[in-house]
């Protein structure tokens, strides 16, 4: 390696996809726009002019609208030609770096591998010197297909959690078997240290492998709400005037998750808890409150077991 040549993480070499939130992109549309054009047209041109402005890299095809809900364009970086894809996905943006040296590249897999590490390594550089950039990570695969779960009874609903992003942001990817009737649950009062809460919304789950995604944001109003979004459905609930403390002046909270250690799997007719968090009540250790309090849990049940 030349002293000119930067240092590059090695972690990011092998890895396709790189994970950012922001809010310097557009990220939102209104009803009537949905599936009539699709998010990231700024993002894909804020990329493109930041790249084209290094040395060893040149234009070749501006951003285009694709039809995977996203934006792509083309570069030429140290030689080799790339496709960056983007997506708007949930509460971050992702980027998909995607090397094509053409007909003659098994013969420069070395050059198109080395060509690939600088061009991941500057797109780190320009997230890593953008003040307006939060919480990157490389993965190697799209986060909607993140964590990786292990089906071994088709009969049973399997849990896997996933990589957060975002404070208040939180993921797992889900298998809920055909004969299942499963809802998916959410509280955000009196959130107890044990068993379930009489106040929640439930939405029905649908079937097979999914992932889900669970985030405390609040909407274009001001509202403060839950919101769990997954491939078919988006189900939400609002958290009441009074019930907000915990978000708009945090003072700690305790949490528990399902599926961090890999795939849990459980009976249908065994309600899960995917998250219960707990807010510290003022004056009051951290989850030390033997009383419900406020906060988020989510779970998943059978409908006689609302």
């Amino acid at each position: 390696m030349s002293a000119s040549e930067p240092q590059i993480n090695p972690a990011n070499v092998e890895r396709d996809f790189v994970v950012f939130a922001t809010n310097l992109f557009r990220d939102e549309q209104h009803d009537d726009e949905i599936d009539q054009w699709f998010l990231g047209e700024d993002c894909a041109r804020w990329f493109e002019a930041k790249l084209l402005a290094l040395d060893g890299i040149s234009p070749g095809v501006s951003p285009l609208e694709e039809d995977w809900h996203g934006w792509t364009f083309g570069i030429r970086a140290h030689g080799i030609w790339f496709w960056l894809r983007i997506w708007h996905w949930i509460s971050v943006w992702v980027v998909e770096v995607e090397a094509k040296p053409g007909p003659l590249g098994i013969f420069r897999r070395e050059r198109t591998r080395r060509a690939k590490a600088m061009l991941c390594h500057e797109l780190d550089s320009i997230l890593a010197s953008a003040p307006e950039i939060e919480s990157r990570e490389w993965l190697e695969a799209h986060p909607a297909e993140l964590p990786r779960l292990v089906v071994t009874d088709p009969n049973k609903l399997h849990v896997a959690a996933g990589p957060t992003y975002e404070t208040r942001s939180w993921g797992w990817r889900l298998f809920v078997p055909k004969q299942a009737k499963l809802r998916l649950f959410i509280a955000s009062e009196k959130v107890p240290a044990d068993g379930f809460p009489m106040k929640y919304s439930a939405t029905r789950l649908p079937k097979g492998e999914m992932p889900l995604r669970v985030e405390v944001c609040q909407g274009p109003n001001g509202q403060w709400r839950i919101r769990a979004v997954y491939p078919s459905g988006l189900s939400g609930l609002d958290i009441p005037e009074g019930h907000t403390a915990w978000i708009l002046e945090p003072d700690g909270y305790s949490a528990t998750q399902t599926g961090l250690q890999g795939t849990e799997v459980t009976a249908p007719d065994e309600p899960v808890v995917l998250l219960r968090l707990r807010a510290k009540p003022r004056g009051a250790d951290t989850g030390s409150a033997a009383e419900p309090c406020d906060g988020v849990m989510i779970w998943i049940a059978e409908p006689r077991q609302e």
